[in-house]
């Protein structure tokens, strides 16, 4: 009888053994080991095995999160150079507009249909061609003078009543025809904005006017 018991108390002794060795490794291999006390019964074993781990301390700090990275791309704009003003402002009259005192407009002989000039007239008198112009922007231009000429004949020039340029444009460009005619430098004058009047004054005899221009 004594020698049942001993064996009986053996086999319970070896099976507690067991449980709590298979115990522990599974809470190394879960990150909990939790002492089982070898004067424990089966049944408390088993019932010690099948209760589910301690929950978080209170007030432990939370397992940190690490943000996800997202690429981002910075996008660097270059400033816009401001654009460069290049229009020019012109007024071109033809002599069929002027006005003329002591001069002939001609169609034929120096001058055409579609290029008339302005020539001709008493050697002894001051002669006049006298042009209006309308003046979008006040300001300072260039005066230009379309005009053929076999000689030397130079011009006066007076801008609104005013006389600003003197003996100009007096260069001989080959003949008296309008295929001799060329477009020749002035000087500069200042317009007002709005009506201004640009007179040309021939004094003896005249070369063969075209045109004048004006520009900024």
């Amino acid at each position: 009888m004594r020698l049942r018991h001993f064996t009986w108390g053996m086999f319970c002794a070896t099976l507690i053994l067991l449980v709590s060795c298979e115990h522990q490794a599974k809470r190394r291999a879960t990150g909990t080991v939790t002492n089982i006390p070898t004067t424990t019964a089966a049944t408390d074993v088993v019932e010690h095995l099948e209760q589910p781990a301690s929950p978080r301390v209170a007030g432990a700090p939370a397992p940190s999160v690490q943000p996800e990275k997202t690429n981002v791309v910075e996008l660097t704009v270059a400033p816009v150079a401001a654009a460069k003003t290049t229009d020019k402002v012109s007024y071109t009259i033809g002599v069929r507009e002027a006005k003329l005192e002591g001069l002939m407009l001609l169609t034929s002989s120096h001058g055409t249909p579609e290029q008339p000039v302005a020539t001709w007239g008493p050697r002894d008198q001051d002669k006049f061609a006298t042009f209006t112009v309308t003046s979008l922007e006040g300001g300072p231009y260039v005066l230009w003078i379309t005009l053929a000429s076999g000689g030397y004949h130079p011009l006066d020039v007076f801008v609104n009543d005013v006389h600003v340029l003197t003996n100009v444009c007096g260069e001989n460009t080959g003949g008296y025809d309008v295929a001799f005619a060329r477009r020749l430098r002035a000087g500069d004058v200042q317009l007002a904005q709005g009506t201004n009047t640009i007179r040309l004054r021939v004094s003896g005899s005249s070369p063969c006017i075209a045109s004048i221009t004006l520009e900024r």
